[in-house]
């Protein structure tokens, strides 16, 4: 995959609810389940890729799993009562579902046939987001300053990313796991030599040389995926979710929905774009138009949100420490 600096589009699509409306509003749409456990803000929704549990993290160091057939919890892997430090879980399933990576102040790899420690990898202070290659063979971290690559069999660490020394919040993979992506914190420009925080970059995984970076964000990039297909990216950045053409490096809409978006994924087959934002709400998109096909109302914060494998069931975190789940399918 190539991808070049983008060159920004002027596009911007509203999903405010254009058209007719009936005389009589509908009522809004309920979750399917909620569940509680957590006190703290969740920051990982992730589905195992058979569907049949859910993993969840919150912001002081809590991780949990629950069946998906009951929606009860069946384990806690991390309970850490320890003082708030510069770390926050987040996990990652590995695509043929054997493995569970957790970042926290080290990367640990869990056997989800058992939920037995199996390996810990690293020793940092501060990993933000995790996430496997699509050949299950690379872990990339983002950490309070860059990111590096793992081999997952041999528990070693590939490559220390080359780049400004941002505080990265997010990491993705292409579908073909030639690029990582990740997004950076404002936080750090002016602050570390040499940042520009705010920016999206991209490293070539078989190089570990930096690829491209895509600008033009004015705060903090919260969240980033890649289409299924690989052929967009997509950013959450403050009040607007931007999105790229991975082989042109363009930038070909802006989607705008009033409150900060925190958080985004695609659909597995592609069709949907769902967000999570500041002021509870989860919104749908139809990809082809980008416009708008649902709205899930909610009061507290989404910071986490995440489809299941067959695209039926979204799952939402919250800053209240609930994971809301809503059907889609």
């Amino acid at each position: 995959m190539v991808i070049t600096t983008a060159v920004p589009a002027v596009v911007a699509l509203r999903g405010e609810g254009d058209g007719d409306q009936s005389d009589t509003a509908a009522e809004p749409p309920e979750p399917a389940a909620t569940l509680t456990g957590h006190e703290d803000p969740v920051n990982s929704v992730v589905f195992s890729p058979d569907g049949s549990t859910l993993a969840t993290s919150d912001e002081h160091f809590s991780v949990r799993l629950w069946d998906t057939g009951t929606w009860e919890e069946t384990a806690t892997l991390i309970e850490d009562d320890t003082p708030l430090t510069m770390s926050s879980t987040v996990v990652a399933f590995s695509p043929d579902g054997t493995t569970l990576a957790t970042g926290h102040q080290s990367l640990q790899l869990w056997d989800t046939g058992t939920w037995e420690e199996t390996a810990t990898l690293g020793d940092t202070e501060w990993i933000t987001s995790v996430a496997f290659s699509p050949d299950g063979s690379t872990l990339a971290t983002g950490e309070a300053v860059g990111a590096r690559l793992w081999d997952a069999d041999a528990g070693e660490e590939t490559a220390d990313l080359p780049g400004p020394a941002d505080y990265v919040t997010s990491v993705a993979f292409s579908p073909d796991g030639s690029t990582l992506a990740a997004g950076t914190a404002v936080d750090t420009a002016g602050v570390v030599d040499g940042s520009d925080g705010g920016a999206l970059r991209l490293w070539d995984t078989s190089t570990g040389d930096e690829a491209g970076t895509l600008t033009e964000h004015d705060s903090t990039v919260d969240a980033v995926a890649f289409s299924p297909d690989g052929t967009v990216i997509a950013a959450c950045s403050a009040g607007a979710v931007r999105l790229w053409d991975t082989g042109t490096g363009e930038e070909t809409a802006t989607l705008t929905a009033g409150e900060p978006g925190r958080a985004l994924a695609f659909s597995p087959d592609g069709s949907t774009l769902a967000t999570g934002h500041d002021d509870g709400t989860v919104r749908l998109r139809e990809t082809g138009t980008w416009e708008e096909t649902a709205t899930f109302p909610g009061e507290e914060r989404v910071v986490s949100v995440g489809f299941s494998p067959d695209g039926s069931t979204l799952a939402t975190g919250h800053s209240d420490g609930a994971v809301r789940l809503w059907d889609v399918g």
